[in-house]
């Protein structure tokens, strides 16, 4: 039997053998044997060939459930069922088989051409069942699609049950659960939102919190079991339990739904839902509210024991909401120590059926009994030094602490024994007991307050200074500007108008003066009145005309009949204002500068800042106006510099400018004889052909030595044209030729320009006989027909050679921008040189960047050269703050240079080779006025691990670099902390103890537990979980765990 297999079929066709009837002229099939799914009977002496052609297509075969319910739940058998259809045009006959044995057709549902054609079937498959189609047409052509398997999923299978179905309200109930052969399941409490019921899921007992409706237990951390028992802490009211479960299938029918499995628990009879004190710490004699809230009950008693509490009788009322409170006074012996008083309700119904009684407690111990006093109490006018003490006599809580406030400042206190506030004879104050000296000047009285967990007691003492007036308060623009006694204090103000506000005590009238000065505090200071004397003790006044950086200013009050003040200075400063920012030019090419400048008020510095990073603006900081900056040679793009005005006290807002940074023109340029093409004219001079090519300029320009215009194609000009042109204008930028007479050796330098930058070249032309320099050299190395050279040392010696010449001439300036460009330099003459035709001269010492320019005279003219001199930039030092880091975090390097005006890290090898560009580089560029800086690179994460080499160079003015430098880093991982935690982290009034745990810890070398920044705990090669506690606490408390590697150190707080 040959087959014939296609993309979704197999075809298979029969024929009779010899001596039997075969296919007849009208194409009827004498003997067809139609074949049913792959079992093919010959009978008779049929076999099988190849039919060459294929049977009906089955365009599709399929069902509508891939995944049904078959098995049992308890004594009901739950069994699913999928539809089969298909499709196959041309067939006459079907068959089904699944797992091998053939369907039944005869519940087959026919579709338009009969279920040969296309139709469906119902199955009800027991279990995994594999089923195949196949379709065969009159001639006996047959087809067979691809197998198409339903699986079988037994139902889930679940239980609850609880020993207390009927419960009064307010119970803890337990309800026992299981659940088998579910893909998901959820056990929970049904609730009404709206008109839906919905389900409120169990939380994990791990999880629990005062919402939980229920609490579900664990058969592995996070995993709720599958079997166990589920708590409901309180039962309220009537609750359904619902167990809600799907095994996977697709029928719907081995699922829970919300009504299937539930298990009902009634309330009935009288509840406590709640009981409990608004405050469970009192002092003795002290009220209580005792809140409760009951069901079914038409009134409570509340009983006490160990203590004794009036106001029980009031003890009774329940509202329609089963709410009611009542106040009590209770009172407990405390001079052993605290009392617990246990209070003890009951509800009842009108029946006289009773609750369960439900228990409160309250601590009932002494406040502290504190005592204290000013020494002396009074002082002459100008105030001394007074002593306040205090004495706390009762120390029963452990929560004591001892505040110590100046009355009209009850904010900022001056000793708080819990914070650590405040020095009593130069030690931490005690709460138990201290004494601490202060210096006043005017009245003042304090507020003591020594306070534990039971309750708090007040005393205010003071000093009275006789007769003297004071100053309570003193606001600009509503921040306070004065304290008595304290340092002097400034406001910062936007505007040039502000408002002042002031309180005072004892005073009859004020008066408000300024002065300007820089020390408010000299007592030799002229004050100004402000527009009002005589004022008011105490208001508001609006002062205008505030246009200077700081003044200050003086209150006094004073009181009229004994001629007594008081006074407060503080001064107002006016924030800085960036009147304008602007750049020399927005568009500047790579290594070029740009000028920066700017004005600003109310400033004494400004910063500036480049994004993206790395131009160095560290010379841009005079308040007005502007600084140059060097583009670095790899910049491209937008480049925005934000300029932010500071001044002592505040900072502007920033304001931007942007250049737009692109590469400048390139430029050849040659000069040579007209008539031969050499690069020497004949004696007396002649024609002079120049030469030049460009890309990217705009512009071309020609000046000769002596700074003659010979050519501008931007303007006209009449020292020569090109060929074709009437003029420069006639010259083409990109490429051109012109052509003039010279009479001496000439050098001509060529700036091609462009919105960006400019570029230069020189060309040279000698005549015969003419003077010339034949030799000329810097420290040995040759200048002739290069723009300069780079000194090693600091110092330079010049030595030269001329001919035809009488006298020579050396001249010196400093580098402007665009380089050594003539006609540019402001020249001055080298004092010392000695002129002559040929020599030696050594320039001073110290040479850092100038510009020279070399004439060689005689009497048929001169020769020039313009040269630059560099001193090399040196790297005295580079180095890693830290020899290790980590990987994420960053790395600190530090630098010591000569002769630089910036540095660069042009490399970066890792283990695995070159790692340059994996790292942000561009924070580490710049060097002060004394050629040192530093940086901090971010090292990133995913790098392999192991040691960096970091190799800097140092760049000077004239771009000449320095021997590169190296520095190394070994990277490696930060030690983790997994977790960690403090249990519990809220505790009541009064403290607790609370335990400390923490796992996951990693590559760590050592552990050190801190409580509020103090060591308490240190572990040495730290195991991988630990703990610590209990702790006890009587306050809010940081815990820091830390843990450190030769890499870093990790820190998690609790």
């Amino acid at each position: 039997m040959a087959r014939t297999l296609t993309s979704d079929a197999h075809s298979e066709s029969v024929s009779c053998a010899p001596n039997r009837p075969t296919a007849g002229p009208s194409g009827v099939a004498a003997c067809v044997l139609r074949l049913a799914l792959a079992a093919v009977l010959c009978l008779g002496g049929c076999v099988l060939e190849d039919a060459g052609s294929s049977g009906p297509k089955i365009e599709r075969f399929a069902t509508d459930r891939r995944i049904i319910t078959s098995g049992t739940r308890g004594t009901e058998r739950l069994q699913g069922q999928a539809t089969l259809s298909w499709k196959a045009p041309g067939a006459t006959e079907i068959h089904i088989r699944g797992d091998g044995a053939e369907l039944d057709l005869s519940e087959c549902m026919p579709g338009a051409d009969g279920c040969a054609a296309e139709g469906s079937l119902v199955v009800r498959p027991l279990s995994e069942t594999e089923y195949v189609l196949r379709a065969c047409d009159d001639a006996g052509r047959c087809s067979e699609s691809d197998p198409l398997t339903i699986e079988t999923r037994e139902p889930a299978d679940g239980r609850l049950e609880t020993d207390t179905p009927d419960v009064a309200p307010g119970s803890r109930v337990e309800v026992r659960y299981a659940i088998a052969d579910a893909e998901t399941w959820t056990l929970g409490v049904v609730a009404q939102e709206g008109g839906d019921l919905t389900l409120r899921p169990c939380d994990l007992e791990s999880a629990a919190t005062a919402e939980s409706p229920c609490l579900l237990p664990e058969s592995a951390p996070g995993v709720p079991a599958t079997e166990g028992t589920a708590v409901l802490p309180q039962v309220a009211a009537p609750t359904t339990v619902a167990l809600v479960a799907t095994n996977g299938a697709e029928d719907g029918l081995g699922d829970y739904g919300l009504g299937d499995l539930q298990l009902r628990i009634e309330t009935g009879g009288v509840g406590v839902l709640d009981f409990g004190p608004g405050d469970d710490t009192v002092v003795s004699g002290a009220s209580v509210d005792l809140t409760w809230t009951v069901a079914n009950a038409t009134e409570v008693s509340v009983e006490a024991m160990g203590g004794t509490v009036s106001g029980l009788d009031g003890c009774t009322a329940v509202d329609e909401a089963g709410q009611g409170r009542c106040t009590v006074v209770v009172e407990a012996d405390t001079s052993a120590g605290p009392v617990e008083v246990h209070f003890t309700l009951v509800a009842r119904d009108a029946a006289g059926a009773e609750s369960a009684p439900a228990i409160a407690t309250v601590r009932v111990g002494r406040a502290p009994e504190l005592f204290a006093s000013v020494t002396p109490e009074t002082l002459p006018d100008g105030g001394g030094i007074v002593d306040l003490s205090w004495q706390v006599t009762n120390r029963d809580g452990v929560t004591l602490g001892v505040v110590v406030a100046p009355e009209a400042d009850a904010e900022n206190p001056i000793v708080d024994t819990a914070q650590g506030v405040g020095k009593c004879q130069g030690e931490p104050c005690l709460p138990s007991g201290d004494v601490i000296s202060l210096q006043v000047t005017t009245t003042t009285r304090w507020i003591v307050r020594a306070s534990n967990e039971f309750g708090g007691t007040e005393v205010v003492v003071g000093v009275v200074v006789v007769g003297t007036p004071t100053i309570a308060a003193m606001r600009v623009d509503g921040v306070s500007v004065f304290e008595p006694g304290g340092a002097l204090r400034e406001a910062v103000v936007d505007a040039s108008t502000a408002t002042f506000e002031w309180e005072t005590v004892r005073a009859t009238e004020t008066r408000l003066e300024w002065a300007d000065s820089a020390d408010c505090a000299n007592p030799a200071l002229a004050w100004t009145g402000v527009e009002f004397d005589m004022g008011a003790p105490s208001g508001i006044h609006t002062l205008q005309g505030i246009n200077v950086r700081r003044r200050c200013y003086r209150l006094t009050a004073s009181e009229r009949l004994q001629g007594q003040s008081d006074r407060a200075i503080f001064r107002v400063v006016r924030r800085p204002v960036i009147d304008s920012f602007s750049v020399s030019d927005p568009t500047a090419a790579p290594g070029t500068s740009v000028q920066l400048a700017w004005t600003t008020r109310f400033a004494t510095r400004v910063s500036v800042s480049s994004l993206p990073a790395g131009v160095d603006t560290s010379a841009c900081t005079a308040p007005n106006g502007g600084c140059t900056v060097v583009l670095p040679g790899g910049m491209q793009g937008f480049v925005r510099f934000f300029l932010i005005a500071h001044n002592e006290s505040a900072d502007s807002m920033n304001q931007s400018v942007t250049v737009d940074v692109q590469p400048a023109p390139t430029v050849t340029f040659s000069a040579v004889d007209d008539a031969d093409g050499d690069g020497q004219l004949p004696s007396g001079g002649g024609p002079v052909r120049l030469s030049w090519t460009t890309t990217g300029a705009t512009t071309v320009r020609i000046l000769d030595q002596d700074g003659t215009v010979v050519l501008d194609t931007a303007v006209p000009t009449s020292i020569a044209s090109c060929p074709g042109g009437a003029d420069a204008v006639g010259c083409e930028v990109a490429a051109d030729t012109l052509v003039y007479t010279v009479t001496a050796n000439t050098t001509w330098t060529l700036t091609a320009e462009n919105a960006y930058g400019a570029s230069s070249a020189s060309a040279r032309i000698t005549v015969a006989g003419a003077p010339a320099i034949t030799s000329l050299t810097v420290n040995g190395q040759n200048v002739l027909g290069l723009p300069g050279v780079v000194v090693e040392s600091d110092d330079a010696t010049f030595q030269w050679t001329t001919s035809n010449a009488t006298s020579t001439r050396l001249e010196r300036g400093d580098v402007p921008p665009g380089g050594c460009i003539v006609g540019t330099v402001s020249w001055g003459d080298y004092v010392g040189f000695p002129g002559t035709v040929s020599g030696t001269f050594t320039a001073g010492t110290h040479i850092q960047d100038w510009c020279y320019r070399f004439t060689a005279s005689g009497a048929a003219g001169s020769d020039v050269h313009v040269f630059r001199v560099s001193r090399r930039p040196e790297i005295q030092s580079f180095d890693a703050v830290d020899a290790t880091a980590a990987a994420g975090r960053s790395a600190d390097f530090t630098w010591s240079t000569r002769f630089a005006d910036r540095v660069e890290i042009v490399s970066v090898t890792g283990p695995s080779g070159d790692a340059t560009s994996d790292f942000d580089l561009s924070p580490c560029t710049a060097v002060d006025a004394q050629g040192v800086g530093g940086c901090t690179l971010a090292i990133p994460t995913g790098e392999p691990l192991g040691t960096y080499t970091f190799e800097l160079e140092a760049v000077g003015p004239s771009g000449a670099r320095s021997v590169a430098a190296t520095a190394t880093v070994e990277i490696g991982e930060a030690p983790a902390i997994g977790s960690f935690a403090a249990t519990p982290t809220v505790l009541p009034t009064g403290g607790g103890d609370v335990q400390l745990d923490w796992s996951g810890i990693a590559r760590a070398d050592d552990l050190e537990l801190l409580q509020e920044g103090t060591v308490v705990y240190t572990e040495a090669s730290p195991a991988a979980s630990g703990a610590y506690g209990p702790v006890t606490v009587g306050t809010r408390t940081r815990f820091t765990l830390r843990v450190t590697n030769v890499y870093a150190a990790t820190e998690s707080v609790a």
